[in-house]
């Protein structure tokens, strides 16, 4: 039998015209857990490239060092976010020739990329995208909002719209 190599299976990731880097990093994680390979915060870099490997290079040695933090950091420079998966969320709607479970699956996507299972992450999203848009633009352009509670977000997004009423008088 012919020896099969893990290029065959995998291609590297590049960036964003790459495809779905969680997808991709998904089935990277099948393949290194089908090989046996445990040590996946030295087998993710042999299968990143150009901009993602530089991304990986400029990471910080403890996040290289662990492969949760790693996997973290590039799923926040390549993954969807849950505003941008919110938003495709919104605009989904079933394709001619689509079948119905592949639909389904493709939301399934989506709503896990938003959050765990509650209504907060889902109500952050709605929030986020029924602001204005500039005020929206400002508030995702902060760093780590997706971990701002509720009422945090309204707050600062109180301020934003006072602030952006009061310009225009």
């Amino acid at each position: 039998m012919a020896s099969i190599k893990l290029t065959d299976i995998i291609n590297k990731y590049e960036d964003s015209t790459s495809g779905d880097f969680a997808e991709w990093l998904e089935k990277l994680e099948l393949v290194a857990n089908l090989q046996k390979e445990s040590d996946l915060k030295s087998f993710l870099p042999l299968f990143l490239q150009g901009p993602a490997f530089a991304v990986y290079k400029q990471l910080a040695e403890e996040e290289k060092a662990d492969y949760e933090k790693m996997r973290a950091a590039l799923l926040c420079a390549f993954g969807v976010n849950c505003y941008a998966a919110y938003e495709q969320l919104q605009r989904r709607v079933w394709q001619e020739g689509e079948t119905v479970d592949v639909y389904l699956a493709d939301l399934q996507r989506l709503v896990s990329l938003i959050g765990p299972t509650s209504a907060e992450p889902l109500l952050k999203c709605s929030f986020m995208a029924g602001l204005p848009s500039d005020v929206s633009i400002q508030l995702k352009s902060m760093a780590a909002v997706e971990k701002l509670g509720l009422n945090e977000l309204v707050s600062r997004a109180r301020m934003m719209v006072s602030t952006r009423s009061s310009d225009s008088m």
